[in-house]
């Protein structure tokens, strides 16, 4: 890992914003960005800003509604999220 960014350097995950200071931080367009998460909202939010998105499924989690699982792709563990 060669950066860390959180909520107090790049902005919250749930502010379309985030992702444009995350971009320019990193000087990697938002296109070519990863966002893994699971909370549905903060996928859709990144994905809606123009990053590419994974929707972690962790068993048990009641923000994995079936709104996101259909819309986003998902994935159980870190293990399963493929680069290319």
């Amino acid at each position: 890992m060669e950066t860390f960014l959180d909520q107090e350097n790049a902005g919250p995950r749930n502010d379309p914003k985030s992702y444009d200071a995350i971009s320019s931080k990193l000087s990697v367009p938002k296109a070519d960005l990863l966002f893994v998460c699971h909370y549905g909202q903060d996928v859709k939010t990144a994905a809606e800003a123009g990053v590419k998105v994974v929707l972690l499924t962790r068993a048990g989690n009641p923000r994995n509604r079936t709104y996101y699982t259909l819309r986003y792709t998902t994935a159980d563990t870190m293990q399963q999220i493929t680069f290319v």
